[in-house]
């Protein structure tokens, strides 16, 4: 994980249920863009945000280009 970013915007209240959103918002050379949104129960939106994960060359721990085949995994 390289960046993430969570902007709170109304709370949830105990035991209160809500769905969180996932999202592939942009794919990089070597890099994969998530968005996030988590809404309360009426639907209301609590809290948005966004992370960056790096995909990483195990041997020198240095970014490397994403495989054909992750790169057809998230893109749909």
């Amino acid at each position: 994980m390289a960046d993430v970013h969570v902007r709170y915007v109304s709370s949830l209240q105990a035991r209160e249920r809500f769905r969180v959103g996932v999202r592939v918002t942009r794919v990089g050379t070597s890099s994969i863009t998530f968005g996030y949104r988590v809404l309360g129960g009426d639907g209301r939106l609590c809290a948005e945000g966004d992370s960056v994960e790096v995909a990483i060359d195990p041997k020198t721990r240095r970014p490397r280009a994403l495989t054909a085949e992750a790169r057809q995994l998230v893109s749909g």
